[in-house]
């Protein structure tokens, strides 16, 4: 758990479990056009294609907790992220020195996130206070 993995077919897609959905979804469409008026069904696919791969599936996972890693966003600059797809090895000094910036990047971030969230409790405290001291005026 927690580990990335980047062998198999991780190696190829960073999502082979959404391809292969949507490759399923493809599949079907292509059955259904074989009868009268099953082209239509094309939309069937194409929405589930664009949902897993711009809305709930690759976008969503991808803005969170993996984000947080430098070591992921080298695996991303190596791999594609939806269609299965050669693939770049950065090794050596090269992915050291991204290791190092995305480290230095992500902490960044966490400062900025820490230092909203103060600024965010803050003015809620203040309009919490304003609301008592309304109540008991």
């Amino acid at each position: 758990k927690g580990t990335l993995i980047k062998s198999g077919l991780w190696r190829y897609t960073r999502h082979p479990n959404y391809f292969g959905e949507c490759l399923s979804w493809w599949g079907f469409y292509i059955i259904d056009a074989t009868i009268p008026g099953g082209y239509w069904t094309f939309y069937a696919p194409l929405f589930i294609l664009l949902l897993i791969r711009y809305v709930s599936g690759v976008r969503m996972l991808e803005t969170k907790k993996q984000m947080k890693k430098a070591e992921f966003r080298v695996y991303q600059m190596e791999t594609n992220a939806f269609i299965p797809w050669t693939y770049k090895v950065i090794e050596g000094e090269e992915k050291e020195k991204l290791l190092e910036e995305f480290q230095k990047t992500i902490d960044q971030e966490e400062e900025e996130k820490k230092k909203s969230s103060k600024c965010r409790d803050r003015k809620e405290r203040m309009e919490e206070n304003r609301y008592i001291n309304l109540q008991s005026s």
